[in-house]
Order: structure tokens, then sequence, then C-alpha cells
């Protein structure tokens, strides 16, 4: 009895084992479903391709072009599973060893640099460009002969000479060159930022202490003012027969001589502002309309709005005309909305200069102008600043 229930037993745990079994498998494991979807859009094809070998003498040009269609649309689905796996290095090395292919790196997978030529670009100096792109090229170069290898088409002689002849192609390629030129200038440009604002704050702290200044002197020589006509005018109101015949004295404060002021504070002020103080202090007075000065002013001016404009304006300034061309209609479109936007930020900041700028002198300002943003900008952008600007001060 015993041996029975012990028989039963074992039969009854065998389905129960197997069920654990197969329910464990389908928990745990999770199927490659990119290799999978590939595999399955394969074998679709497969059946079209043997459908065709053995109907292809009695099909009808209806039915062909049905076949045909069908054909396109899983090729177009195989294509772009095999796209996916591509993308994945260990789907990738899965399906190289699943199709019996020795392993060779995927032409979608980003390139791993090492060494020297896997430093980050934004790390890479100005000295250090040129050695760190041609490190880069090489390992290109080697990726690309182990794909070529492992593709078993090619010998090791004609490999090398579809590689020279692909670098001769883009060493000769004036875009490419003009590209990489642009890099490394705007390389350099970083590099001289922090020198710059170094200097910009330095020139900031003297234009303050010298504003400070200037603005002691004015009080000062008011204070002066004030103190001498009260003088005048307390001396007016003496009786005539105590006020002595002025020997060789001033009769008012525009005859005065200088005022005598202590040298050795001058000096000290000199020294530690970088600032020559006039001697003697004079009343401000007004000053003819400076070509020369104006154009050093605007000039620092637009200097400084480079700076904070090509943060947001990068694109603009770096790219070309003949790059935009070439854009398609909707990036074009995208790319000139934002020329408009830097071209109105330099209107706005320009036409608040010129509007402290005597009008009979606005021709020659509008020149010097002119000639600042063609040091950044093609014409085209020039003329339009140059219009917009013309138009707001009618």
């Amino acid at each position: 009895m015993k041996k029975r229930m012990f028989t039963i037993g074992i039969i009854a745990a065998v389905p129960i084992v197997a069920f654990l079994y197969l329910f464990s498998q389908g928990f745990f494991f999770t199927p490659n479903k990119n290799i999978e979807t590939f595999n399955t859009y394969e074998k679709q094809l497969s059946k079209l391709f043997v459908q065709y070998s053995k109907q292809s003498d009695t099909m009808t040009d209806e039915e062909f072009e049905a076949w045909e269609s069908e054909v396109d649309k899983v090729s177009l689905k195989t294509a772009k599973a095999l796209i996916k796996i591509q993308k994945d290095p260990e789907d990738w090395k899965t399906y190289l060893s699943s199709t019996g292919q020795s392993y060779r790196p995927s032409p979608l997978a980003e390139m791993e640099y090492t060494g020297f030529a896997a430093k980050s670009p934004g790390d890479v100096t100005s000295d250090e460009f040129y050695a760190w792109l041609a490190a880069r090229d090489k390992q290109m170069d080697d990726r690309t002969r182990a794909e070529m290898r492992a593709d078993g088409i090619w010998d090791d002689e004609k490999i090398e000479q579809i590689i020279a002849k692909t670098n001769e192609s883009l060493a000769n390629n004036p875009e490419r060159q003009a590209d990489r030129e642009k890099w490394y200038q705007l390389i350099v440009w970083t590099e001289g930022q922090a020198e710059r604002d170094r200097q910009r704050a330095e020139d900031d702290r003297k234009e303050a202490e010298y504003q400070s200044w200037k603005k002691e002197q004015k009080a000062w020589m008011a204070s002066e003012g004030a103190r001498i006509a009260q003088m005048q005018l307390e001396d007016s109101d003496m009786p005539t027969e105590q006020t002595p015949e002025p020997q060789g004295e001033f009769d008012d404060f525009e005859s005065m001589p200088p005022l005598e002021m202590d040298t050795e504070t001058d000096a000290s002020f000199d020294d530690a502002k970088g600032i020559q103080t006039p001697q003697p202090p004079q009343l401000p007075q007004g000053t003819p309309f400076n070509l020369d000065a104006f154009a050093a002013t605007l000039s620092e001016d637009m200097s400084r709005w480079d700076d904070t404009l090509q943060e947001s304006y990068q694109d603009v300034f770096n790219l070309d005309e003949s790059f935009n061309r070439k854009l398609p209609p909707q990036a074009r479109q995208f790319f000139n909305q934002r020329r408009e936007r830097l071209q109105s930020e330099y209107v706005t900041r320009i036409d608040d200069v010129l509007r402290e700028i005597p009008r009979e002198n606005r021709a020659d300002t509008l020149r010097i102008v002119r000639e600042r943003l063609s040091d950044n900008f093609d014409k085209d952008f020039a003329d339009a600043v140059i219009e917009q600007l013309q138009l707001d001060q009618k």
C-alpha cells in the first residue's frame, strides 16, 4: 500500500515540477526582443522569396506588384530591427555569434576612443587640439580596418588603399577643414574668456574709481565757488571807507589764480589709481563731438555685447551664409529666426548709444557701426541692422 502511494506521489509531482520549471524560465528569462523581432521579419522575407521562386512563372502583373509591395514592407521592418541590434553592444555580439560571424565593431555603435584620443572635447586645450584630432582619426581608421577585415571581402593591401584614399578625400574637403578650424578658434576663444573677464573687471574698477574721483572734484569746485561767492558778498556789504583798495588782487572767481593743491596727496592718488589729476582744476566745459572717441567707446561696448550674446547665439556667430543654404527648409527657417533675433539685440543696444549722438554726425556713426559689425558678421547681417537703425530714427 505504501509503495503504491509513493508511486502515485511521484507521478503527481512530475507535472508540478515541470510546470514550476517552465514558469520559472518564463518568469526569469527575458528573450532578446530585438534579435527575436529581426529573426521573425527575416523568416517572413525568406518565405516571400520562396514564394517567388515557386510562382514567378505563373504570377500575373497584379500578383507580382502585391508580392513586391509586401517585400518592401518586410524589408524595411527587417532593416529597422537590425539597426536596433547594431545600436546595442550586447545585442550585436549575440547576433554575430548566433549567425556564426566573428566579432567586429558595430557600424552604428558609438566610437570608443582610448588613451589620449579618449579625452573629452571640453578638456582639450588649443595646444593639444590637432594632435588630439590626429589620434582620433587614427583610431577611427583602425576601427574601419577591423570592420573591413571582418567582412572578408578585401585583402589587407586593398583595405589600406581604400583607407588612404578616404583620408586624402577628407583632407582635401574644404568644409571639413573649415569646421575643424572653427572648432579650434572656439577653444582659443574659450581659453581667453577668463583673461577677458579679468581685464573687464579691472577696467570696471578703474572706471568706478575715476567716476568717484570726478564726482568729488565737482563737489569740491562747487563748494569753493560758493565759498568765494560768499566772501565777495560779505566784502560788498562792508562800509566803503573800511574797504581797502585792491592791490593786484583778483576781482572775481574767474580771474583767481590757480588754487594750490597738496602735491603729495595728488602724487599718491596718481600712483594708486593710475589717473592723472588735472592742474589746476577747472570747471567742465562743453566739447565738440569726437568721432574717434565714439569709435573707441563703441568698440569696447560691442566687445562686451559680443561676449554676452555669444553664449545664447553661438551658432549664428560661428556659421556663415554658406552653411545656411545647405540646411533643410525647416531647419533654415529656424536658423534665420535666431539670426533675426540677434540682429534685434544689436539694434536695441546700438540705438540706445546713438540717441546721445548729434543728428548731424549720424552718417559717420552709422559707418563706424557697420565696420564694427562686419568684424563678426557678413554684409547681409550688417545691412539688416543698419536699415533697422535708420528706420527707428525716422
